[in-house]
């Protein structure tokens, strides 16, 4: 299922959101660092929206001022850089789950016709696993074993606990063989007690379980969780590889941001990573 992967062997993914709420829809070639080696780009947020809408954010996918974000998309494409969509929010898989008939079919044209390479599947609510497996079998048909099927739970939820713990260990012991990765999000934020240093803790305890192995595990990580010290994780497990964000609601400019972290992630074993963060 997995394809392109960096020199060292591991993955290095970008989160990439073409607009917020006020500003211009940019180009992912105006904001993605060349030089990092980036084998993925996930484009956030799909929502599937009610009647089977599915927008990119709150926007059609077919809007004018998309044009140049699709465009950029491809041209990525065409260097080796796998594009994948994040699926998610606003009870999108609440609407799956209760209509599956009726929301697929969009999701599947949507998938096709803007040529993309893999999904990732945030899900933000419990969500019963029979509908993800049904979801994982049906893009597994519609679209082969090169396609790219991700998750994206946080650190805290994919440990076992709360309401969201089985569903991440049934789901591996059902369809482990059919997820390529899981995209483990370290941001807990300043607000939760321990903050950054918590979620290595949890990302401690996850691979200590045995339920997910390392190998399928993405460290995703940003400027809200600076404590969570990725190098150290990369040198002590054999992670997948990192993922960080970007961002298009700022000035053009490429930074080195969460700084600490990437700068020490770039000297784990032959992983040179650079974040683009301009919050």
């Amino acid at each position: 299922m997995e394809g392109k992967r960096a020199q060292n062997g591991r993955l290095l993914v970008m989160y990439y959101r073409p607009c917020h709420d006020h500003c211009r829809y940019r180009s992912p070639l105006e904001l993605m660092p060349w030089s990092t080696g980036l084998t993925d780009l996930i484009v956030c947020t799909v929502r599937l929206n009610v009647g089977g809408v599915v927008t990119l954010n709150s926007a059609l996918p077919g809007a004018p001022g998309l044009a140049s974000v699709w465009d950029g998309l491809q041209e990525l494409r065409g260097r080796g850089v796998r594009v994948l969509a994040m699926v998610g929010g606003r009870r999108s898989f609440a609407r799956l789950d209760h209509g599956f008939r009726t929301i697929y079919p969009p999701l599947e044209a949507f998938l096709r016709n803007y040529g993309l390479d893999g999904i990732e599947l945030r899900v933000p609510e419990p969500l019963t696993a029979g509908i993800a497996e049904r979801l994982i079998d049906r893009l597994r048909a519609d679209f082969g074993s090169g396609f790219v099927i991700s998750f994206a739970p946080r650190v805290s939820e994919i440990g076992g606990d709360g309401p969201l713990g089985s569903f991440y260990d049934r789901l591996y012991w059902s369809r482990g063989d059919e997820v390529d990765r899981f995209h483990v999000q370290t941001d807990r934020g300043g607000d939760e007690e321990g903050g950054g240093a918590a979620a290595s803790a949890e990302f401690e305890r996850i691979v200590a379980r045995h339920v997910i192995p390392p190998k399928k595990l993405v460290l995703a990580a940003s400027s809200l969780s600076p404590s969570v010290d990725v190098a150290e994780l990369l040198r002590r497990h054999p992670v997948a590889g990192v993922a960080g964000w970007g961002q298009a609601d700022a000035p053009t400019g490429v930074t080195d941001g969460p700084s600490r972290s990437a700068a020490e992630t770039g000297r784990a074993p032959g992983l040179s990573v650079c974040y683009v963060d301009w919050t």
